[in-house]
């Protein structure tokens, strides 16, 4: 991968954009398994 600041400012800013996107993906999933794991015990 190139340097990070000999990116663009746009191109940075889409970096930045695809990993926020991945961590609430993920963050959202364990949301979800964890909701999973509650209504399996009621």
């Amino acid at each position: 991968m190139r340097d990070y600041y000999s990116l663009s400012e746009r191109e940075r800013l889409e970096i930045v954009l695809k990993s926020e996107i991945e961590r609430q993906s993920i963050r959202h999933k364990a949301t979800l398994a964890k909701l999973r794991l509650l209504a399996a015990l009621i």
